[in-house]
């Protein structure tokens, strides 16, 4: 990535409050805020941006004191500047821009081609009226070819960089240019550079006071943005115990996210793996692990490593880490990084040079990795609302991307450890060099489609734990596949770790979930339990086993019994427990559930959904005529309509159950698809999905 930084105090004003370049409607905009306490939100903005500004007066005094610069461009030609002081420490903290200086695209690499129109899941879902927030070293060029017209509104109104001249500026919009290209770019003068979400917009802003103005756009509906810089690491060859340690900025991070639990910041991991300062490498004992600071180490957000592109995935060793990105875990043994895109060799749009308007480059860095996944986060967005627009849902929650982006991320990979010649392969599940592994935006978007119109063979559900209670879901098996079940939270601020190196762990609320089955009454002994860091800085062990997992806001268990490696047929009870009581007396949670289900019920959930009685519609699927049968005293007078997957209302009749509780609709002229009926009366909905071929 192109961001260079030193540790820097993350903080960000308030941004304009105008909805230019934003295409969602006033009121899709309200539905997804309104769980959110917009007032504490607002002054948790002002709050952070009196830190930061006070933070940068402290580090201009000691960075006087000290003969230290206030920005520039570093040795590898990444642009950096001060962001203020460290609370704990009281060192100087710069962010930077993480990129180094060059195929196989990042759409290819995120399998992102298979939501656009002619792809194969059927689709179009190209970013169309979705908007992504990107903070970053400075404005991007919002008339380059590639960002389109009226795409990018500059959404903090800033301009400049304190302690940075022009050369430098134009640096930082190099950079935010080639990030903007990945996220947005259309590709309409180089097909080569076209971006994730291609037909998207920009809220674009600089670095100045990120995390203030993160939570003023987070309740104005923002719901990702892109963090292409990190701090510079400079300073802390003589000072190993920032990396992995969860500190105010870290915190901070959690703090807007558990705010706004709609919104999802995507932070690059950093390029400094192998770099040397001063002829050291950082935290050299640590073999190129540990090696995460401030913001990657927070709870709530997406932290990137970027790898080689690739065509297809094959298996493992498709994936082949890139030399500079950095590695975790955090301190307590979270997983972090979280996952891995394409950062080597992106091409994508950049600053015009004198006499031209529209040009490009090639750059390597996890600056390039982490738009990539912003992008694909969006794309599942605009998914999930087409697909739920007859209800009116306007998104999920952060918490259900990151479980989509674990539970279909495609397992990784090959790499080298620092001063070895020998490539070696991780044996399986998720580490802290690959985390979850590779971005996989079609495995994440056939969840969806498969969880809403596969008639039970996949599970995606928002969910709330009470205190003292467990969840249970209940799934049949066809033997077929092996078993996945993934659940993500989006959890509590924690407590600033000033030790160094403490394994505390920083989580607030612990949910555990567990795998029993097949066919298992007693519910004593569980066949699945989730992946987890073994907690060992020995590079032989720091990998995934499974066990008991009590630091990481998201659990995933892998089942498969037998020696075919399938999970065999049978029922199995997937339950979700907590530890402890939970702070705030609940805690939300997000559960996909995949792999040869034949069925599910939750046997200690009673059904919300109104039944008329004895309703049925058939056939289903229906080709011609779409029949209705039911008890006709309580369905008289009820009003029916139809509607597309895009919400669009196909038909709707208010007579047809006047006489007679036995009514048809003739569909013959229908597009074949899946239809969602509506039938209502009295304030009652009965919701029923139908097929037409």
């Amino acid at each position: 990535m192109k961001c260079k930084l030193s540790k820097l105090f993350f903080l960000v004003l308030a941004g304009s409050l105008t909805f230019n370049g934003y295409s969602q409607t006033a009121e899709g905009r309200k539905k997804i805020v309104k769980d959110y306490d917009l007032k504490k939100l607002e002054q948790l903005a002002v709050e952070l941006k009196q830190k930061s500004e006070a933070s940068y007066v402290k580090g201009l005094e000691v960075a006087k004191e000290m003969n230290l610069p206030i920005g520039g461009i570093d040795v590898d030609g990444g642009l950096f500047s001060l962001k203020g002081v460290d609370e704990e420490t009281g060192e100087v903290l710069y962010y930077k821009s993480y990129n180094n200086t060059p195929t196989k695209s990042s759409v290819q690499t995120a399998r992102a081609q298979h939501l656009y129109g002619g792809g194969s899941l059927g689709i179009t879902i190209e970013g169309q009226l979705m908007t992504l927030g990107i903070w970053d070293g400075g404005q991007p060029q919002a008339s380059h070819p590639n960002l389109g017209i009226a795409r990018v509104t500059n959404k903090d109104g800033q301009t400049t960089i304190p302690g940075l001249d022009a050369t430098e500026l134009q640096e930082g919009r190099n950079h935010a240019t080639h990030v903007s290209g990945t996220m947005i770019g259309n590709g309409s003068s180089q097909s080569s550079a076209r971006g994730l979400a291609f037909q998207g917009f920009l809220w674009s802003n600089t670095w100045q006071n990120d995390i203030s103005e993160m939570a003023t756009q987070a309740a104005l509906s923002l719901l990702v943005s892109n963090h292409s810089y990190g701090t510079r690491n400079d300073n802390f060859v003589n000072n190993p115990g920032v990396f992995g340690r969860y500190t105010n900025e870290s915190r901070q991070i959690d703090v807007v996210t558990s705010e706004a639990p709609n919104y999802l910041p995507v932070i690059a991991a950093g390029n400094d793996r192998e770099r040397k300062f001063s002829g050291l490498y950082l935290n050299s004992s640590r073999n190129g692990y540990d090696l995460l600071t401030h913001a990657a180490v927070s709870k709530n957000a997406v932290v990137v490593a970027a790898i080689e592109g690739f065509t297809s995935y094959v298996n493992t060793s498709s994936a082949v880490m890139s030399s500079f990105s950095q590695w975790g875990p955090t301190d307590d043994f979270r997983i972090k990084p979280d996952i891995s895109a394409k950062g080597v060799d992106v091409y994508s749009s950049s600053m015009p040079s004198a006499g031209s308007t529209n040009t490009y480059e090639i750059m390597d860095g996890t600056s390039m990795a982490a738009p990539s996944v912003t992008g694909v986060f969006a794309l599942w967005q605009q998914y999930f609302k087409e697909l739920h627009a007859f209800l009116g849902k306007e998104n999920m929650r952060a918490a259900s991307l990151k479980a989509l982006m674990a539970h279909t991320a495609s397992e990784a990979g090959v790499y080298e450890l620092r001063d070895s010649n020998v490539l070696n392969t991780t044996p399986g599940g998720p580490s802290p060099i690959f985390g979850w592994g590779v971005i996989n935006a079609e495995g994440g978007a056939k969840i969806m489609k498969d969880a809403f119109e596969g008639a039970g063979t996949a599970v995606f559900k928002e969910l709330q734990l009470e205190n003292g209670q467990s969840y249970d879901l209940d799934v049949v098996l066809d033997g077929t596949q092996k078993l996945y079940a993934t659940m993500a939270w989006t959890d509590l601020p924690g407590n600033v770790v000033s030790a160094t190196d403490s394994s505390v762990p920083v989580l607030i609320n612990d949910l555990d979930m567990r795998i029993y089955g097949p066919n298992d009454n007693n519910l004593v002994t569980p066949v699945g339990l989730p992946y987890k860091l073994n907690k060992s800085w020995l590079p032989s062990q720091l990998y995934a086993a499974k066990g008991d997992n009590d630091v990481d806001p998201i659990e995933k268990i892998v089942y498969f019994g037998g020696f075919d490696e399938l999970a065999e047929a049978g029922t199995y009870r997937i339950k979700i427990t907590h530890k402890g009581s939970l702070t705030g007396g609940n805690q939300k949670f997000s559960l996909i559930v995949s792999g040869g289900i034949v069925s599910f019920a939750e046997p200690n959930v009673s059904s919300e959904q109104f039944r008329f009685e004895n309703l049925s519609i058939y056939p289903n699927p229906a080709t011609d005529v779409l029949s209705f049968s039911a008890d006709f005293n309580t369905i008289e007078n009820a009003k029916v309509t139809i509607y597309d997957m895009l919400g669009k209302k196909v038909f709707q009749n208010d007579t047809l159950f006047n006489f007679d509780g036995d009514a048809s609709v003739n569909v013959s002229g229908f597009s074949a698809g899946v239809y969602v009926v509506k039938i209502t009366k009295n304030g009652n909905v009965d919701t029923r999905k139908v097929v037409i071929k």
